[in-house]
């Protein structure tokens, strides 16, 4: 197809096409997997093909990429009317990357002549190569500047919606796990309340072995009580090597209340539930737990019981007292979370039993209010004197 003078051309800029792309798949996929661990990006399911952990895959973002790709060949249809929006692209992003080299510098050696030269010289170009691309904004270079505005919007909005939203969390927003192990063990042997399951689950981070989200208590003793055999609270660690699989235990000294600690590889598939059976045959052996044998069951000798999931949600509250520019980023914060995959898929549990509850997130300071008190009306005298009212007029008319 392409004549022979400039098949060479033709093929060289074929693979500048082909190597300019892989830059952009593998530079948006390590991009996003920072953003994630710097929390300015909510949760994605990131693979890892090979058993490096800088080698990674996330199928959300390849198919933004490739929709956005398809989108823009069609707004644009030749590259002529893309240059513009290309080079504004391009010369941001060498500016932009010349600052955060500087910054590098300054944080490695400190501020001197040698890198304030640097910077100088360097974005003296950059800002000239962007000037000329500013003059053809109006050409498709807008495109640019609408997609970066997109992006940094949800990164404004989650980095600083989860700041707001910590910043003005109630003081005791955590409580200590150990201070209530006796009120869950009387729980668990309280017959007056319906078992609600033998296994009670909760995905909830743990903090120095001890603190846990006042919301996850609320969740078991003030909703409804749920009585359980056992109750499970499990934070997930991914570490650094590829095919880790550790747990540690804390039982509080009960046999009711269990903290797990689970160490998966990053190339370990996150299937809770199938740990966490492992795990209660493990403690049930060593007397760590209870044995809970099954009388209805098609599996003889079982001593495991059932399992429930639950994973607490925030929802903004009425009741939330910020101010309406910090109370919009929380909202919206929440909207994005709504919108990123279900924790569930996290934990490998979307078949398993698993229940999400919605808990009311209330932010700032709370005023309380008082309602008056006052006599009842008497609406049998109202009603009474409407009627003889009503009744006199008739009269009136008829005399």
């Amino acid at each position: 197809m392409i004549p022979e003078n400039i098949r060479l051309a033709a093929m060289m800029a074929t693979l500048a096409a082909i190597i300019a792309s892989q830059a952009l798949i593998t530079g948006s996929f390590t991009l996003v997997a920072e953003s994630i661990n710097l929390k300015f990006l909510p949760r994605m399911n990131i693979l890892y093909p090979s058993d490096e952990r800088g080698q990674i895959y996330i199928p959300a973002i390849n198919k933004m990429l490739g929709a956005t790709t398809i989108a823009l060949v069609l707004f644009f249809r030749t590259s002529a009317h893309m240059e513009a929006a290309y080079g504004l692209s391009i010369t941001i992003s060498m500016l932009t990357t010349t600052i955060l080299l500087y910054e590098w510098l300054v944080l490695k050696q400190g501020h001197n002549l040698g890198n304030l030269i640097f910077v100088i010289f360097f974005s003296t170009i950059n800002i000239l190569f962007m000037g000329s691309s500013l003059s053809k904004f109006t050409h498709g270079g807008y495109v640019s500047l609408l997609i970066t505005l997109l992006i940094a919007s949800v990164m404004v909005i989650w980095y600083f919606g989860n700041k707001v939203r910590d910043q003005n969390e109630a003081v005791n927003a955590y409580v200590r796990l150990d201070e209530y192990t006796d009120m869950l063990t009387d729980l668990s042997h309280d017959d007056n309340y319906p078992t609600y399951s033998d296994n009670l689950v909760y995905m909830a981070k743990v903090k120095y072995n001890k603190f846990i989200k006042r919301e996850v208590l609320y969740s078991i003793l003030d909703k409804r009580p749920k009585r359980a055999r056992a109750y499970w609270f499990v934070s997930v660690n991914v570490t650094n090597e590829p095919f880790t699989a550790e747990y540690a235990v804390n039982t509080f000294g009960t046999k009711n209340v269990i903290n797990i600690q689970l160490y998966l590889g990053f190339k370990k598939q996150t299937s809770v539930n199938v740990y966490l059976r492992q795990i209660v045959h493990d403690l049930i052996k060593d007397n760590t737990i209870e044995a809970q044998p099954q009388e209805y069951t098609t599996t003889p000798g079982r001593d495991v019981g059932d399992f429930k999931f639950v994973i607490v949600n925030d929802v903004i509250s009425p009741s939330t007292t910020l101010s309406s520019y910090k109370k919009w980023l929380v909202k919206a914060r929440v909207q994005l979370q709504n919108l990123s995959p279900n924790p569930a898929q996290w934990f490998g549990l979307e078949f398993a039993d698993t229940v999400i509850e919605r808990v009311p997130l209330i932010l700032g300071k709370q005023e309380p209010e008082r309602i008056k008190r006052v006599a009842p009306v008497d609406y049998s005298k109202t009603v009474l004197n409407k009627d003889k009212v009503k009744l006199k007029k008739q009269k009136n008319k008829r005399g």
